[in-house]
């Protein structure tokens, strides 16, 4: 049986079984530096179906996944695009994560490339994203792909204050007006959530 990676834009909820995906790779990827009781915390709280099936629905956002198998019903990794309230305000690469043992192997930079197209798709200028600061694989992968660090800020992890920074990178403008004549109008916008998100994870 033939595997594959494509990356997909997914509008519906996420497979029953592929559910624990997100709150798996969460734990794995700040078990390290971070408590127990505060990874339980925070993925009680914002790893639940509801609120994942919000995100996904959001018509601000976008979620791509990175899938295997013929059914394509395996998720290796996926990405969150978020456009908060004004929605012209730039979008926000709000979560990138893949399973350990397919890490290195390209997914990410393809899931980061969907990304940046769904932003040039909707005329952003910017796309931006905040990482922990001892996430130096992240870090290092950002850089690679065009990020520059503009600032830091802080994240609740629990009871847990820990320090992110923040990158952005420009999009490219021929491109961008390119694809101009394909975003939604202001009206068409005005569906998205009024949730402020300062940093994600």
């Amino acid at each position: 049986m033939r595997t594959r990676h494509p990356c997909r834009n997914r509008t519906a909820s996420l497979p029953r079984r592929d559910r624990p995906v997100a709150a798996r790779v969460f734990w794995e990827t700040y078990a390290d530096d971070t408590a127990a009781s505060d990874l339980t915390a925070y993925i009680g709280k914002n790893f639940r179906v509801a609120r994942q099936h919000a995100e996904i629905v959001d018509p601000c956002g976008a979620v791509f996944l990175a899938v295997k198998g013929q059914d394509g019903r395996t998720i290796l990794g996926y990405a969150q695009l978020v456009v908060e309230a004004p929605c012209d305000a730039p979008p926000l690469l709000n979560r990138l994560y893949i399973e350990r043992e397919f890490r290195g192997t390209g997914l990410a930079g393809r899931l980061l490339e969907e990304v940046r197209s769904e932003c040039r798709r909707r005329g952003a200028a910017k796309l931006r994203l905040t990482v922990f600061e001892k996430n130096t694989r992240a870090i290092s992968f950002y850089k690679q792909s065009g990020f520059a660090v503009t600032g830091f800020t802080t994240f609740r992890l629990g009871y847990d204050v820990q320090r992110d920074i923040e990158m952005a990178t420009q999009l490219d403008a021929a491109e961008r007006r390119h694809n101009m004549d394909l975003v939604a109008k202001p009206a068409d916008l005005g569906r998205c959530s009024h949730r402020l998100i300062r940093g994600g994870r």
